[in-house]
């Protein structure tokens, strides 16, 4: 570890995206606090909220137009090269969609990451989504606000390996996101010219792949919130869709570690304190596969969106597909949108393609570009575990096919 990592007082401190929901004043007194503590310990925080574009929008509001997909940019950029660590903040009423999939990319990309949380709400009777805990360190969730700088310290001491090569579709959003933190450096400029020099930056479309790569049959992994019996059925019915135009998918309901304990998770017993340790071990076996499945097993990824808010899980998988350069299509046919008439911003930059109907999903992956990339050293380690668990998994399965069928 260089002189640079090893302290946080020197010349230059090192960089945190704090990162977290800022639509209402109490939301960005709580990350304005985070970065308050990180400022008194040495760090340099960064606030999407007071030096990102949201900056030049009405408090509370995202960004709109044009400057949705620049606002992506500047965040892809600021996670992968201009900040060393990242620091979320799950407190609200359902942690925030941008939020996370920064946090997993930062995990992706083997950065320090803290999470804190200090909020009695949870998705599974005391328990977070799997896909959250998974990207837990060891210590666990900060509980204190006033932990964060401690933890975080604690965080850069455990420095893994980091991924610097990045796949094309996220070095092109880093590349203009360079470019518009440089515009927003300009102190001179007035609000209104800032968002049209922003505006006037070029990004550079995705190509579409080649003929004969349309003729290769894929394996898509399927997300999605799978909470109901509504949307257990309507992600079967997706990935049937897809099944039935010669691709072989990945279904989490159906092919992994869900499968065998969905069934349990508003059984009172499972949630006793007395089986914690089985609970920790069964979100860990989520949490891998799953990333196996994205970045070693799956060509392509399938997000759908609907529902009241977007899945957390999916959103998290949504992230590791993007920093893995899988193409991501998103399918959403609800008319419920966070602010300003879309979803956020975050999710918005990481699509390739957007369809409102199931059917056109197979056209829609077809001409996608193919950015597959080899993921970095914290997700191999997963990933070495998920194929593990896939091993084991793999008679159970034609197991329980024979059994029910």
């Amino acid at each position: 570890m260089d002189a640079e990592r090893k302290g946080w007082r020197g010349k230059d401190p090192l960089k945190v995206h704090v990162a977290g929901p800022a639509y209402s004043p109490e939301e960005r007194a709580g990350l304005e606090g985070i970065a308050d503590l990180l400022e008194a310990e040495g760090f340099s925080p960064y606030l999407p909220h007071r030096q990102g574009i949201e900056a030049l929008c009405r408090p509370g509001s995202a960004p709109s137009g044009v400057l949705r997909q620049h606002a992506f940019a500047l965040e892809i950029f600021q996670v992968t090269r201009r900040c060393e660590a990242l620091v979320l903040s799950l407190n609200g009423r359902v942690p925030d969609e941008g939020a996370l999939f920064k946090a997993a990319l930062a995990f992706a990309l083997g950065k320090p990451l803290v999470i804190y949380k200090r909020d009695r709400r949870s998705a599974f009777h005391g328990s977070d989504n799997s896909m959250i805990t998974g990207m837990v360190p060891p210590c666990g969730f900060v509980r204190s606000c006033r932990g964060v700088p401690g933890a975080l310290k604690r965080a850069l001491g455990r420095m893994h390996g980091r991924l610097e090569d990045l796949p094309p579709a996220v070095q092109r959003c880093v590349t203009l996101g360079e470019a518009v933190w440089g515009v927003l450096a300009q102190r001179e400029l007035a609000p209104a010219e800032v968002c049209r020099h922003i505006e006037e930056l070029c990004h550079e479309e995705i190509q579409p792949r080649s003929a004969e790569h349309l003729l290769r049959r894929e394996k898509v992994y399927c997300s999605g919130a799978l909470f109901c019996p509504e949307e257990v059925r309507a992600m079967a019915e997706l990935a049937q869709v897809l099944e039935t135009n010669g691709y072989a998918t990945y279904l989490p309901q159906r092919d992994g570690v869900e499968a065998w304990v969905m069934g349990a998770v508003d059984n009172p017993l499972a949630n006793a304190w007395i089986f914690t340790p089985i609970r920790a071990l069964v979100h860990r076996a989520v949490f891998a596969l799953d990333i196996y499945q994205i970045v070693c097993a799956c060509d392509a990824f399938v997000c759908n969106l609907n529902g009241r808010v977007p899945d957390e899980g999916a959103v998290i998988e949504t992230a590791v597909a993007f920093a893995a350069g899988r193409p991501v299509v998103i399918y959403k046919q609800d008319g419920r949108v966070l602010d300003s008439g879309g979803d956020s911003y975050m999710l918005l930059g990481a699509e390739q393609a957007r369809v409102d109907d199931p059917a056109l999903l197979p056209q829609a992956l077809s001409h996608l570009a193919d950015e597959t990339h080899a993921p970095g050293l914290a997700l191999r380690r997963i990933a070495r575990l998920g194929c593990l668990i896939e091993y084991f998994l793999k008679p159970l399965r034609w197991g329980r096919g024979r059994i029910w069928r």
